[in-house]
């Protein structure tokens, strides 16, 4: 019958699970799992090889291991009229953007002492903090109320592994402080005695007053 020889065309697809991404050429990196296909007019077995990049394979299902360029491989054995035959092809893994999350902050009032702030992404990349508006100031992550309104803070991460860059916001209010106001000793006083001041000591205020005594 002479030289088995390979006709039609091996064509090589790349079926993507929902959480790689739409598109066919580009996936972003998850630790999960897709299938690949080779086919072509020979019934041939085929077997499947990454050639190079973050990524492994088992039969033919695909699981990223990190960002970057993956070369796959197919080889596909003779059979019957058709000759062995092999095809390549290649995508990118890009990287992986984690939402960055804000721990919940409570209503503040103002006096209240410094107090720490966290936000934090299943990346391990560095987070810097800052405050775009309102009556605070922050020094790495630590917040000082300087007076009372709405505060706004950001946090920024930076790339790091498999994972972009992120962002996020949150906002608290700063409520007013009420003063603890409170009356000094007052002596035992006579009728008749001479118009008498009252001492009135609110925190961080000075406020008197007086009293007449009349017949």
């Amino acid at each position: 019958m002479g030289t088995p020889t390979a006709v039609g065309t091996f064509n090589f697809t790349i079926t993507a699970a929902d959480t790689y991404g739409d598109s066919a050429t580009s996936k972003t990196y998850t630790i999960v799992a897709g299938s690949v296909s080779a086919t072509s007019a020979s019934s041939g077995a085929v077997t499947y090889s990454v050639t190079s990049g973050p990524a492994t394979i088992s039969g033919s299902t695909v699981t990223l291991t990190g960002v970057g360029s993956v070369m796959l491989s197919a080889s596909q054995a003779a059979s019957g009229d058709y000759a062995a035959a092999t095809a390549t092809t290649s995508f990118t893994v890009n990287a992986e953007t984690r939402t960055l999350t804000f721990a919940a902050i409570p209503a503040q009032t103002y006096g209240n002492a410094p107090f720490a702030v966290s936000a934090a992404s299943a990346s391990n990349g560095a987070i810097t903090y800052s405050v775009p508006s309102g009556p605070a100031t922050i020094s790495g992550a630590t917040v000082t109320l300087t007076g009372v309104g709405a505060v706004m803070l950001s946090a920024s991460q930076a790339a790091s592994g498999n994972y972009t860059t992120a962002t996020a916001s949150t906002s608290f209010s700063v409520n007013p402080e009420a003063p603890a106001l409170t009356f000094a000793a007052i002596p035992i006083k006579a009728f008749g005695d001479p118009t008498y001041t009252i001492p009135v000591n609110p925190t961080g205020y000075q406020v008197s007053g007086q009293i007449n005594l009349y017949n």
